[in-house]
């Protein structure tokens, strides 16, 4: 009997050390992390009586009240372990190494109970004593289990003490230097990310909603936020009482990827009318008044043909227009609370290690630059570094209000972005896909390929709103610092192939 016992025991110890080691240690990094100080006491509290419990049966024998002790604390191990998988259900997605660790550990702990229940009621019937004993190996084994899991269950004590009084003065250690508190939809998506991360850095504090509020928690950029970041999944988890001085609505389901099909319509439609409908109605029972909404669109919303286009023109019927029509007057129900609207309608967005662009450059790299259609479809783009600062811009400055187009003033058609990025990479542009094969395989939404609206950002200009890349050369030499003087010759030279002379509008040389 006692051999059984201890040959779970010591496969409950080796377990418990790999699953400590693998995923509390190295890649949860429970110990250093803040959000994870209650998660960290209660494995401290576990390893404590896991020490007790390797060490007592070791060498003694727990007879009358003892043994009533030591079934207590084999009880209290239960509630701590199921109170743990609650913690970590709320706090964490576990990977499924660790759910499998924790299905093996949970089975040989009950096995474990199975045994040691009759020898506990023997011992319990009998007087009370604690005789020490001896089983060879076995007892010096759980020796060493004893002291290694004792010494962790201390380390884990104190780090839960540092944790515990950083909390409480948390407040003080991380001020909100401007004091103001964001809502963000789309919040862990490309945009919404890098846009977190440059909120964060400027003192912000933010509720995130997202469809997995796990997944986000267990986000590096959150974990590391210590608090400042609150991941919601239902809007209706904030009190009417929540201030919020704005709220930014990144939220959509891609236009691209998948065929306009009309369920993939429906979807396209949902994914934006209903969250921006959702959060017009929370901010329509929030005691307090959100300042601003600042609603993504795009430059869809103009149609793909046309002239120039800037932010006083109408839209036409295609789907892309009637999408980001439908979109923007959802938002727009918001100024009859008094909050002011400002619908951000962004071009292709580029960013280094994100988005579309890096595949733009692989694609590049290879050989494989294509000119799509005939080329001369206006290619309306601004980078992420601009988008993030507009947004944020957008969300303090009073003037930004109404429709913006989030656009480079570098107005270019694709061939001249395909030529540009393809020479930035030495290599030229070699390919030609015709219009009618784009849209043979992509149905209408080849429109995103083939056809483009030539955008002028006249509302930040007006406003004299900076751009760190104003032109694409600044791009591409900012994603490849190895841009060379040639390069940036070629591609001024690429963006006069389109730029329009004075007797010529610009319709003329965009027109697909």
């Amino acid at each position: 009997m006692m051999t059984a016992i201890f040959s779970l025991l010591a496969v409950q110890g080796v377990l418990g050390a790999l699953d400590n080691l693998i995923h509390h240690e190295m890649a949860a990094k429970l110990p250093k992390t803040l959000a994870s100080r209650v998660e960290t006491l209660l494995h401290a509290c576990r390893e404590a009586i896991y020490a007790a419990v390797f060490f007592g049966l070791a060498w003694f024998e727990f007879r009358g009240v003892f043994g009533m002790l030591l079934l207590t604390l084999l009880a209290v191990e239960v509630a701590i372990t199921l109170t743990d998988f609650l913690e970590e259900d709320r706090t964490r997605t576990l990977p499924p190494f660790e759910r499998l660790l924790h299905a093996i550990l949970t089975l040989t702990y009950g096995i474990l109970l199975g045994l040691l229940f009759p020898l506990l009621l023997d011992w319990i019937t009998q007087p009370t004593a604690l005789p020490v004993t001896s089983h060879g190996l076995w007892s010096w084994l759980l020796t060493v289990y004893a002291v290694g899991v004792g010494a962790w269950s201390i380390r884990n004590f104190i780090a839960c003490a540092g944790m515990f009084a950083k909390a409480r003065t948390a407040p003080a250690m991380l001020p909100l230097r401007n004091g103001k508190t964001l809502l963000i939809t789309g919040g862990t998506g490309f945009v919404g990310s890098a846009l977190t991360r440059s909120l964060l850095d400027e003192g912000y504090r933010l509720y995130i909603l997202t469809r997995d509020v796990r997944q986000a928690r267990a986000n590096p950029l959150v974990r590391a936020a210590e608090g400042r970041i609150v991941p919601i999944d239902r809007l209706n988890l904030l009190p009417d009482e929540t201030a919020l001085d704005a709220i930014v609505n990144l939220a959509g389901a891609p236009i691209a990827g998948i065929p306009w099909t009309p369920q993939r319509r429906a979807v396209l439609m949902e994914s934006r009318l209903g969250t921006t409908r959702s959060l017009v109605d929370l901010c329509h029972r929030l005691k307090v008044k959100p300042s601003a909404l600042i609603s993504a669109s795009a430059v869809g919303y103009y149609g793909p043909s046309g002239s120039l286009a800037t932010e006083d023109t109408p839209a036409d019927g295609s789907f892309q227009s009637s999408l980001c029509q439908a979109w923007e007057a959802e938002a727009v129900r918001a100024e009859e609370l008094g909050l002011r609207v400002c619908r951000v309608r962004f071009g292709l967005i580029l960013g280094r290690s994100g988005g579309i662009f890096p595949a733009l450059k692989l694609s590049a790299k290879l050989g494989f630059g294509a000119v799509l259609g005939t080329g001369k479809q206006a290619f309306p783009w601004i980078s992420l570094t601009d988008a993030v600062d507009l947004l944020i811009a957008a969300v303090n400055d009073p003037r930004m209000t109404g429709p913006i187009n989030a656009v480079s003033p570098d107005i270019l058609s694709q061939s001249a972005f395909a030529h540009a990025l393809s020479h930035s990479l030495e290599r030229k542009v070699r390919l030609k896909v015709p219009a009618f094969a784009l849209t043979s395989a992509m149905g209408e939404m080849s429109q995103l390929l083939v056809d483009g609206r030539a955008v002028k950002p006249a509302k930040l200009l007006a406003l004299n709103h900076p751009f760190t890349h104003r032109t694409l050369a600044a791009f591409l030499e900012d994603a490849d610092e190895e841009s060379s003087t040639e390069f940036r010759k070629s591609a001024a030279s690429s963006r006069r192939e389109i730029t329009p002379r004075r007797s010529r509008s610009p319709s003329t040389h965009l027109r697909s």
